[in-house]
């Protein structure tokens, strides 16, 4: 015999978040919604690692979250019903609201420079970004627990020097403020390997040519030796600056860097036999 399941429509209405947004870890926020006054209480839905967090039931329609502390930045979505002293349909249809808590990172500055595992090549440039959680950084000083500091010391790009043996950690730090308040301290990690392992995402081994065929820092040029064709230089953050051509018959692949301002860049582009290519060029005038 089969049975009939009845679905009867709420008589209530969905709340409405009037507040609740991204946040920095480890701060407070108030989430509120909508007052009803038929509702006896508000039933919260918090993810694991906030305070308080499960399913949390106040008798005002607000409810103060601490976030968690995160080492990258995370999405998180909370769910809020209005209670009521109906047993046929004791709560409201459920609303929703979605955010993210915020932290610095530091992030590789260009693809290539380890792998999936965290393995980087012995004694070669690498070059890292600190993101913020929410607004500038400032205040920046880094630090490596094995290798060395090349250039961008108090700025948000520095490149270091791996070690020359493998099997080495890699530990990098920086310190930092930002609008988050801190954390004051972000880390990054890496373990070197030998030459002769293939790993890089660009195909590349660890015995392969160095990675950057030109002279850093340039001052008001440069060579586009060991690129062919269409390559683009992206700045620190990301956005695309410039286009060029290289090995183009007739022309050549001298490129004027005056106009752009000093900094680090990221070139992309592929070699003749049409690997793709990463380097990190470095522009002080």
């Amino acid at each position: 015999m089969l049975s009939t399941i009845t679905v009867t429509a709420s008589p209530y209405a969905t709340p409405t978040f009037t507040s609740g947004g991204s946040q920095c870890i480890g701060t407070s926020q108030t989430l509120a919604v909508t007052s009803d006054p038929s509702a006896t209480g508000y039933q919260w839905n918090i993810p694991d690692g906030f305070s308080p967090s499960g399913l949390v039931t106040t008798t005002a329609p607000t409810i103060s979250i601490t976030a968690p502390v995160l080492s990258v930045p995370s999405a998180y979505s909370i769910t809020c019903q209005a209670v009521y002293n109906n047993p046929s349909c004791p709560v409201s249809p459920a609303a929703r609201v979605s955010f993210q808590v915020l932290t610095a990172q530091i992030v590789d500055f260009a693809a290539g420079q380890r792998d999936a595992n965290g393995n980087v090549c012995i004694g070669r440039r690498m070059t890292l970004r600190l993101v913020p959680g929410t607004g500038s950084v400032s205040n920046i000083s880094w630090s490596i627990a094995s290798g060395s500091i090349i250039a961008g010391q108090g700025t948000d790009v520095a490149d270091f020097r791996t070690p020359s043996a493998g099997g080495v950690q890699v530990a990098v730090t920086a310190q930092f403020q930002d609008g988050c308040g801190g954390p004051s301290f972000v880390y990054y990690h890496a373990r070197t390997v030998d030459a002769g392992t293939t790993y890089l995402d660009n195909g590349y081994g660890c015995d392969a040519a160095p990675q950057r065929p030109f002279p850093n820092p340039a001052d008001g040029s440069f060579t586009l030796t060991g690129i062919y064709g269409a390559c683009v230089l992206y700045n620190s953050h990301g956005q695309p600056v410039a286009r060029y051509i290289a090995h183009e018959p007739g022309k050549s692949s001298v490129v004027d860097t005056r106009a752009l301002p000093s900094g680090f860049y990221a070139l992309v582009g592929t070699s003749a036999a049409g690997e793709p290519l990463h380097y990190t060029l470095q522009l002080q005038h």
